[in-house]
């Protein structure tokens, strides 16, 4: 079953030492669980709750992607950092979106086996196409282990 074009997740940017006490409130307010992500290449510590479409990430490592996280903080502050959108090919959207100007990512970044604990999301690949609003726009391809939750 192909997946359908729609927004799967709200990205935040946050400071480290801010990630858990956020984490715990939207888990409270909305009762939902995160799954911790590590992913030292892009320069990122992420907490996202693939059932309410959240997700928080924090600069990690010294990398310069992780240092890129921090100049966004010290400039903007904490907040919107992002927003992902579910496509059915992740490859056909970027080219969709080149044709149409959007300065994409050729870049991807991939959810592996030991990123997550979560049982949820059995692969996930992402790539961003631009900014839009002052918000990074990203583009994926999520394959949910319950799929029927995950589209209705």
């Amino acid at each position: 079953m192909s997946a359908k074009t729609r927004i799967d997740h709200f990205v935040w940017l946050v400071e480290p030492d801010n990630l858990s006490r956020y984490v715990e409130q939207m888990s409270e307010l909305f009762e939902t669980t995160f799954d911790e992500v590590f992913n030292e290449s892009a320069g990122a510590r992420a907490m996202i709750s693939w059932d309410a479409g959240l997700e928080f990430v924090a600069p990690y490592g010294d990398s310069p992607a992780a240092n890129a996280l921090r100049a966004v903080l010290a400039e903007r502050g904490e907040g919107p950092c992002a927003v992902v959108v579910r496509v059915p090919s992740i490859d056909a959207s970027s080219e969709r979106a080149a044709a149409l100007g959007w300065p994409i990512d050729r870049q991807s970044i991939e959810l592996e086996a030991g990123m997550s604990s979560t049982t949820k999301v059995t692969s996930a690949r992402e790539r961003v196409i631009g900014s839009f609003l002052n918000t990074s726009l990203f583009v994926a391809e999520i394959e949910y282990a319950d799929v029927e939750d995950a589209t209705s």
